[in-house]
């Protein structure tokens, strides 16, 4: 998990401090669609996986974003 909060932290230009997994990306981060995408992007070449278009409208919160890395990994 902490790996991944880094790789939002560093994405969105924000403290890895202020996140959790608990931590809901719209209302908390305030994050737009781009911004998501790019996450999205950055996830699927770290971890060689692809996500696709409806597993990314069920994210909500950084615990979402990891559920869905370690089941993609296997």
């Amino acid at each position: 998990m902490e790996e991944i909060i880094k790789t939002i932290a560093n994405n969105l230009g924000i403290n890895a401090k202020n996140l959790s997994a608990d931590t809901n990306l719209i209302k908390d981060l305030e994050i737009n669609s781009f911004d998501l995408v790019s996450l999205i992007c950055a996830f699927e070449e770290k971890y060689d996986i692809v996500i696709k278009e409806e597993e990314v409208k069920q994210i909500k919160q950084i615990k979402d974003i990891v559920y869905l890395i370690e089941t993609k990994k296997g």
